[in-house]
């Protein structure tokens, strides 16, 4: 086999026979050297099973009974094996299981000692939809991609533009003859957007700069803009797609809305409860405005929450916050997350007082997750060590992708912040800024207090974190030079700018030094075809033997 798990990691003797040290049970539906699976332990499997997924979908009950044989081999030998090697003493996986306890810890509290809380009524739904009736209006929105270029340096200033021009109107051309936008966007563009295929985001109207929102909402869906100029270089926009500006009615939003009302209810709920809890002394919880401060600061690097062992920085709390249902970005998003930590953390100290953790179910739940963490370990291991026997692919990879381990694009800003208090005023402010955008070099104190506006010094950020936190941002300073500011942008907080201070562009890093990234990209790229190959392996080394007569015997 190409793939060849090294001596070390095999488990067990030669032969199973040999190796095992009690008779192996007769009812087992499969077995191997060091152990087997009975049909007590298949049905614990399915009844871990949400119950819409309790039965195969096509009807097959052998195969989807045969399927879960395996698997249940392969998680038993893999955490057995992570266990031995110690796998799970890592901080990472420390990590993970103090979190995972402490969530089912904080769960079991809340069902037995949070209060029944009284469902919301529709009455109480329709009197929050009337009052919020303003939310229910979605403006159009679209989904718009650009290329971005350059001015030549090289060339006379004078013969710059039509340089531009011409260039822009070639590649506008390509796509018009057939050739897609995203691939156009992908090997021409100069903005960081080629990575995602020229995508800039979803806009709305008074998002944008005066000028190019009435290109882009001027232009028609999939048809290549003429070339636009700024001082910067010159960009053709496309637009992927249009969603509609609408009204939405009670019956479309009913159910969320009482969702999200349960929720609030819920949340004082649990909040009422655990009020007396005192967090540890060394706590850093955030408000809604100490997020703020840390989002305007823009440093992924820090502190954003201390509760307990729990330690997060702003980069992991903002993707936490992406991966929440009921999270989201924003200010509101994060907090919510917050909020949410701070009960879970609240919760499982009073179910420790309380005695849960020694109860059987709690330990069972506990050693259950540990022994999943454990077969996740051995799984990410083993395919480790497959990846790393294929050095010459590995390093393939790096050389396709050279980019993405490129030192990242550094910034060190200035936002400029102008209050607005009507539509008025915020297009005079954002008409005002975009001819000052124009210039090459800006005094922005000078313009903050024509403006009645404030100056925030931002800290040294990377790009790929401030896409994450202000994707529109990231787009508008990603040309711009030192000295330079962006077109405006509007926030929550008004119309914003930003000032190019300093810029370090991306450094190529060998592949030495980033290897370990390159691997874990690599390994989530190739992930199931490597498990795959992994799980081969393991049961060939274990010489696992399904038992399909007891099986079959199942489905009878």
């Amino acid at each position: 086999m190409k793939y060849r798990i090294t001596a070390a990691l095999l488990l067990g003797s030669t032969s199973w026979l040999v190796g095992c040290s009690s008779p192996v049970p007769e009812d087992a539906l499969a077995v191997w050297k060091s152990g087997s699976t009975s049909p007590a332990e298949l049905e614990e499997r399915v009844l871990r099973l949400p119950p819409e997924e309790r039965r195969p979908a096509d009807g097959d009950f052998g195969t989807w009974y045969a399927d879960l044989v395996r698997e249940a081999a392969v998680e038993e030998i893999l955490a057995s094996e992570a266990e031995a090697q110690g796998l799970l003493d890592t901080e990472s996986a420390r990590r993970s299981l103090a979190e995972g306890t402490e969530e089912i810890l904080a769960g079991e509290y809340l069902r037995r000692y949070l209060p029944s809380v009284p469902r919301v009524t529709e009455e109480e739904v329709r009197e929050l939809f009337d009052r919020r009736r303003d939310r229910w209006h979605r403006e159009e929105q679209r989904l718009v991609l650009h290329i971005f270029l350059r001015p030549d340096e090289n060339l006379p200033v004078e013969a710059r533009e039509a340089d531009l021009r011409d260039r822009l109107s070639q590649l506008r051309e390509r796509v018009l003859a057939g050739d897609g936008f995203t691939r156009v966007a992908r090997l021409s563009s100069q903005s960081e957007s080629r990575h995602r295929d020229g995508v800039l985001g979803t806009f709305r109207r008074g998002q944008l700069a005066p000028s190019l929102e009435e290109v882009i909402f001027g232009l028609p869906a999939e048809l290549p803009s003429q070339p636009f100029l700024t001082p910067q270089g010159g960009h053709l926009f496309w637009v992927e797609r249009i969603v509609r500006a609408r009204d939405f009615e009670f019956d479309e939003v009913a159910r969320d809305l009482a969702e999200e009302l349960q929720r609030e209810r819920r949340d004082e709920a649990i909040d009422e409860l655990l009020a007396a809890v005192e967090l540890p002394a060394d706590s850093f919880v955030p408000t809604p405005d100490e997020l703020r401060v840390l989002l305007e600061a823009g440093d992924g690097a820090a502190l954003a929450l201390r509760i307990g062992n729990l330690e997060l920085d702003l980069a992991a709390l903002i993707e936490r916050a992406e991966e929440n249902r009921e999270g989201g970005p924003g200010i509101e998003g994060l907090h919510r997350l917050v909020s949410q930590l701070v009960q879970r953390h609240r919760a499982a100290t009073l179910a420790v007082e309380e005695g849960l953790d020694d109860e059987p179910l709690v330990r069972a739940q506990v050693e259950e997750l540990r022994r999943r963490e454990a077969a996740r370990e051995g799984a990410w291991d083993r395919m480790r060590t497959l990846a790393l026997e294929d050095a010459a692919d590995l390093e393939a990879f790096y050389q396709n992708h050279q980019l993405r381990y490129a030192e990242p694009l550094r910034l060190r800003l200035s936002r400029l912040v102008v209050p607005v208090d009507s539509a008025t005023q915020g297009l005079a402010a954002a008409r005002r800024l975009e001819q000052a955008a124009a210039g090459v070099e800006v005094d922005l104190e000078n313009l903050a207090a024509q403006l009645d506006g404030r100056v925030v010094p931002l800290s040294w950020i990377g790009f790929d974190v401030l896409q994450r936190m202000e994707p529109r941002a990231a787009e508008l300073v990603a040309p711009l030079h030192a000295g330079q500011l962006s077109p405006p942008f509007r926030t929550i907080e008004g119309v914003n700018a930003l000032r190019v201070e300093e810029r370090r562009d991306p450094q190529p890093r060998p592949f030495e030094v980033v290897r370990e990234q390159v691997l874990e990209d690599y390994l989530a790229q190739r992930g199931p075809e490597l498990y795959r190959l992994a799980v081969d392996d393991l049961l060939e080394a274990v010489d696992f033997r399904l038992r399909a007569d007891r099986v079959a015997a199942l489905v009878d």
